[in-house]
């Protein structure tokens, strides 16, 4: 991270708007650096900030830090997802989310706060994050947009031909085929709902001792599971729970222990198998061979050629 006396010495620096052009920043950068050094005077006119260079990406993100504790985030849009990020902020203004952590936004350019703390992973946490992707999910609200998630973000980064034949040789039969057929019917026909998309546990920040959800981006109208086995996924395999929780007991938060109708665990069954699939996938490419998942993806199979899903529910999702 270089250091800088001010925003302007930031703004000169060569460096800077060399990385800022790679994110592919609109041509209206200069008039968002203007309005971030006015508004940055304005709000903290005595500090020495520290600030990280812009990423490619989406959004050019440029990270501030006061006094040790407290980070400041500033993010000017790429102009293709204008749009979008309006969208996106129409959603959280009616949902109340952030409105502690954000400084100032508008049309995507965003000052956001943030406690410079790492985040104990412990069950209250856990489960506060999981309730408000449930508010989330059960808001009737919908996003307008042309992204929709199809499932295989998450596959690209792992799935090739390779893969696919490796894992065929590893179950002995076409687990993938069986994912894009049969799996993936179940889970295309489920009714979508407004969900966060992207929600790994890196995209939650604490702030006055609570868990808020961020990064937005992808936003949209999709399978709830997602979100919920995703962030449990992200958890799991990143070993970060203080304290351990099971699919199970992200489920039981999640639908509040009530009974599920039949399409609901139709769609729980189908996302569990899809991630676990996805574990396998991961751990593929990794050279890693799961062969505990394995074990579980073979006798799940079992029970769905028989049509015994609810032996699969209790299998899987432990339900007594």
């Amino acid at each position: 991270m270089n250091q800088y006396s001010d925003i302007e010495s930031l703004c000169d620096d060569k460096l800077f708007l060399s990385r800022a052009e790679e994110c592919e920043i609109s041509d209206e950068l200069d008039i968002l650096i203007q309005k971030a050094k006015r508004i940055i005077r304005e709000l903290y006119p005595n500090e020495v900030y520290t600030y990280s260079l812009p990423e490619k990406g989406h959004r050019c993100n440029v990270k501030l830090i006061q006094n040790d504790t407290i980070k400041y985030i500033i993010s000017f849009p790429d102009n293709t997802i204008k749009n979008d990020l309006r969208e996106i902020t129409r959603i959280k203004e009616a949902l109340g989310l952030n409105r502690e952590l954000i400084v100032y936004e508008e049309d995507g350019f965003c000052i956001m706060q943030i406690a410079d703390e790492v985040i104990d992973w412990n069950r209250s946490i856990i489960v506060d994050c999981i309730k408000k992707l449930r508010q989330m999910h059960n808001s009737n609200l919908s996003i307008n947009r042309a992204f929709v998630n199809n499932y295989r973000i998450l596959e690209k980064k792992f799935r090739d031909s390779i893969t696919d034949a490796k894992i065929t040789e590893l179950f002995g039969w076409d687990v993938s085929a069986w994912i894009d057929t049969e799996i993936m019917t179940y889970l295309n026909k489920y009714k979508p709902v407004l969900c966060h998309g992207d929600a790994s546990y890196g995209n939650v920040l604490l702030f006055n001792n609570k868990a808020e959800w961020i990064d937005w981006e992808l936003l949209q109208m999709s399978n709830p599971m997602f979100d919920i086995f995703y962030f449990f996924e992200s958890l799991y395999s990143g070993n970060m729970m203080s304290e351990q929780m099971s699919i199970q007991d992200f489920l039981h938060v999640y639908y509040e222990d009530k009974n599920l109708s039949s399409k609901e665990k139709m769609n729980v069954i189908c996302m569990g198998i899809y991630f676990l699939y996805w574990r396998i996938l991961n751990n593929a490419k990794s050279g890693i061979i799961d062969e505990e998942t394995i074990r579980v993806i073979n006798r799940i199979k079992l029970f769905w050629q028989k049509k015994k899903f609810d032996a699969i529910y209790k299998y899987y999702m432990g339900d007594d």
